[in-house]
């Protein structure tokens, strides 16, 4: 193999560096952007306990929100599920009410602001959208 491809150990000490540099700038970035959203959230609605979370950015953060979501409506009480659970609770429900419409009726409420203005769809059509 061509030597020219191998690092030094001072290019690897750069990198690691760098990395944990980036890594470092990257958790205040997400932090400030955080305090920025909460105040935002403070400023321009009135609703009560209103502000934003971090959850983990590992492909099953609306588990994890939903997850933090009853923990704060039952003021902090744990629930003995962790995401996995969750993410197969919701899966399950899902397959079970398959053929269940009653989320398209309140659904239709919003077609104003979905559809373009004069289009009307089934409730098969919508389905399958």
């Amino acid at each position: 193999m061509d030597s020219s491809l191998h690092l030094s150990e001072e290019e690897k000490r750069i990198i690691e560096f760098d990395s944990l540099a980036a890594q470092e700038d990257a958790e205040k970035i997400e932090a400030t952007f955080m305090d920025m959203l909460n105040e935002y959230l403070d400023t321009h609605y009135e609703i009560q306990n209103i502000h934003s979370l971090f959850v983990p950015a590992d492909g099953s953060c609306l588990y994890h929100a939903i997850l933090v979501s009853y923990q704060s409506k039952f003021e902090g009480f744990q629930l003995e599920l962790n995401h996995y659970e969750m993410r197969k609770r919701v899966s399950t429900y899902l397959l079970q009410h398959i053929d269940d419409d009653n989320h398209l009726v309140r659904f239709q409420n919003f077609f104003p602001l979905v559809l373009p203005q004069g289009i009307l769809e089934s409730r098969s059509e919508l389905r399958n959208r």
